[in-house]
This record gives structure tokens, C-alpha cells and sequence, in this order.
């Protein structure tokens, strides 16, 4: 995770600040900096609605081959592999993210940070709720953005 952050700090360093304040003159096939922001905010809403449909194909869609995700739920690192064998569909009724804050770094490299709140049923009919904070790293390759690298800590 150390390794992710020197980068992101790396590249926010030595990117373009005029065009991370999308102030640039924009090429063909490049997107503004807000386009950018609502397109991952819209990735990140299709990824957490899968908690409710269970429409793993999304899966292939956004989420890298190379990605890496950790949790401080048990404390592990997975890969890709290992992460999408490890996910289980809870029969959540709901999913929403809230306060989803989009930071983009240059046209290929964005970060997300948002709460992913969850809710379902417990057996006994009760409704239960979880939170979890999470930080996204997006990486646009071949035209397509995916998330490479994913943190979350359990807050509720």
C-alpha cells in the first residue's frame, strides 16, 4: 500500500497541474477532468450495485488483471483471483456510495475514496447495515479505466 501512495504521490507531482484543474485545451478521445470524476463515480456505483443484482460480469469490466486489494477486516492481500473467489453475494437489498470523492492525477490515473453502505435481512426479518471506507486506484490502459488496487476498512 506504502508502494501505491509513492506513486499516486509521484505522479500528482509530476503530471500536468493545468489539465488536473482541467483547465487544458482537450485532445480527441481525452476527457475533462468532472468527465473523468463522474465516469469512475459511475464505475464505483455499477461495482457496488453488484452486491445487490450479483451480476459478477461487471467484475470483468472494471476490475484489472493486475489488481490488489487489502482489508483491515482480516488483514490480507489478495490478487485479482484470489479476491473475486472470495467474494460472496449477501442478498443485499440496497447498496449506495456516499460522500464519493473522485481525485484525478492525470488522463490515465484517478483515485476513489467513498463509503460503500450495504443493507439486507438477517433470517429473523431484522435489517442490518454496513459501512465500509474505501480507497480506489483507477488506472486508464487501451482506452478502458479499471481499478488496480482497492483498500477497505469496516466502519459499520
Amino acid at each position: 500500500m506504502r508502494a501505491i501512495v509513492c506513486f499516486l504521490c509521484a505522479i500528482s507531482l509530476v503530471g500536468s497541474s493545468a489539465w488536473s484543474r482541467g483547465t487544458t485545451t482537450r485532445n480527441e478521445g481525452t476527457q475533462s477532468v468532472a468527465e473523468v470524476q463522474q465516469y469512475i463515480r459511475d464505475l464505483e456505483y455499477k461495482w457496488a450495485q453488484v452486491d445487490v443484482t450479483n451480476d459478477r460480469s461487471i467484475f470483468d469490466q472494471i476490475i484489472a488483471a493486475d489488481f490488489h486489494s487489502t482489508s483491515s477486516r482480516n488483514g490480507q492481500r489478495k490478487n485479482r483471483t484470489q479476491w473475486l473467489a472470495d467474494w460472496e453475494y449477501e442478498g443485499v437489498k440496497s447498496a449506495t456510495n456516499i460522500d464519493p470523492i473522485v481525485q484525478v492525477f492525470s488522463q490515465d490515473l484517478a483515485m476513489y475514496s467513498g463509503i460503500d453502505e450495504t443493507k439486507g435481512l438477517n433470517k429473523d426479518g431484522t435489517t442490518w447495515v454496513h459501512q465500509d471506507i474505501c480507497t480506489d486506484t483507477w488506472l486508464k490502459r487501451e482506452g478502458r479505466w479499471q481499478c488496480i488496487a482497492a483498500h477497505c476498512s469496516r466502519i459499520k
